[in-house]
């Protein structure tokens, strides 16, 4: 008699033998976030966005569409609770707890949300489940769908199609706004508008600063009726977005020198990794050039703790110390040794390179801290002197 066995994929048997990490190893600090996440429970719908962006679109009818969705943004990121939640050294999350979320675009498919409450409905408590509150129902049913109903992309996407396609992707029903036949897939409306691809080059090249000089420029040099009319609107919606990726990092940064206030000197053995108060945006500074100014790569104390407490509590547990990125010229304050006004000596791919060397003795057997860049030991000292320049 054969028997067989059920065949598990790695990522599986990690599953099943109750595994955290499947590659390498992980932090404390990473663990900690894996395991808070996973306790949460069930994917949850987040309607932040979703309520945010109809709230605009209701008061944008007939604008050009490029500038309603700019002005949807900066309503959001205007109105949107931020939050940092503990161990978290990235932040930007869409919702306001620490669990999975699955974000709703009834600019996509609002018509049919009615329909996947019922579904997550149904298959609750089966794997896979997603969590819609009675208060997500609500909204849902009475706050995104009857807007979107009938201005949503996917049913005008369908009803543009010509009927012999409709019937190929769709079926029979000519009512049918959710179900393919799988014949063929129409990707658009599930995905594809979902998939942008930032120009990250750009952003970090010119920053967000030089983006908006730009678009205000070539505003100010349009004279020609036909320009105005379909290049202004455009221009407008570059400014207005760039000023909305201003705001949402500096309320990010004001978030975190709040927290960042009110969080105790831990204990010496916890060494930088227990240190929350590295989750800061300096004293001040950079937050108010932050996403402005095209960035430049230097160690920077305003994101770590001052040097003072890396020597007083070691470098802890928690791998390489972040690599800050701060303007050009940026001060980084009156304790950090003369360091003066920033001009940094090495580039944005050596400092993607730097990592925590190990301590070396100097200035008669005191120690200092060393960094390695591609193979080179760069001294604490020579650091600081190739990233200033002299001061008056």
């Amino acid at each position: 008699m054969s028997s067989t066995a059920a065949v598990l994929s790695a990522q599986e048997q990690a599953i099943a033998s109750g595994a955290t990490v499947l590659h390498g190893t992980a932090t404390d600090r990473v663990v900690r976030m894996y395991d808070a996440i996973r306790a949460y429970g069930t994917v949850r719908v987040t309607l932040d966005r979703a309520v945010l962006f109809t709230e605009s679109f209701k008061e944008t009818e007939s604008q050009p569409l490029v500038l309603r969705w700019a002005k949807a943004l900066k309503h959001f990121v205007e109105k949107v609770p931020v939050t940092i939640f503990p161990d978290e050294l990235l932040v930007g999350r869409p919702n306001t707890w620490f669990g999975k979320w699955g974000i709703v675009y009834p600019e996509l498919d609002g018509s049919v949300m009615p329909a996947g409450v019922e579904m997550f409905k149904k298959n609750k408590g089966k794997p896979g489940d997603v969590t819609v509150t009675e208060e997500d129902d609500k909204i849902i049913s009475e706050v995104l769908t009857p807007y979107w109903t009938g201005r949503d992309f996917s049913t005008n996407f369908i009803k543009s199609l010509p009927e012999d396609t409709r019937f190929v992707l769709y079926g029979p029903d000519p009512n049918n706004l959710l179900m393919q036949t799988v014949v063929i897939f129409a990707s658009c409306s599930m995905r594809h508008s979902q998939n942008w691809t930032p120009d990250f080059t750009k952003i970090l090249t010119r920053g967000v600063k030089g983006i908006r000089e730009e678009a205000q420029a070539k505003l100010a040099a349009l004279s020609e009726p036909r320009d105005i009319v379909y290049k202004k609107p455009f221009l407008d919606a570059v400014v207005m977005t760039c000023d909305a990726m201003t705001t949402w990092s500096r309320r990010y940064a004001q978030l975190a020198r709040e927290l960042a206030a009110k969080e105790a000197e831990p204990p010496a053995e916890a060494g930088i990794a227990g240190d929350r108060r590295r989750v800061r945006v300096g004293s001040g500074e950079p937050g108010p050039h932050v996403p402005g100014s095209a960035p430049v790569g230097v160690v920077g104390p305003d994101v770590q703790p001052h040097r003072a407490d890396l020597l007083r509590h070691g470098t802890g547990p928690d791998g390489s110390i972040p690599v800050a990125v701060l303007r050009e010229g940026h001060r980084r304050g009156p304790d950090h040794e003369r360091v003066g006004d920033g001009v940094a000596a090495l580039s944005l791919a050596e400092h993607g390179a730097v990592h925590r060397g190990q301590d070396e003795p100097r200035d008669g057997g005191r120690r200092g801290r060393v960094c390695q860049v591609r193979g080179r030991r760069v001294s604490a000292a020579r650091r600081r002197t190739a990233r200033t320049r002299p001061t008056t």
